[in-house]
């Protein structure tokens, strides 16, 4: 599963580029898994 969300973070950033990365909505995805 963690493999899965891996490629999923990584298509995001290289589809989405910096815009997604930025946004409030990612950081909040990020903060939640380090939680």
């Amino acid at each position: 599963m963690k493999m899965t969300f891996k490629k999923f973070i990584l298509n995001i950033i290289i589809g989405g580029g910096l815009e997604v990365v930025t946004h409030p909505s990612f950081l909040n995805i990020l903060t939640t898994i380090k939680l």
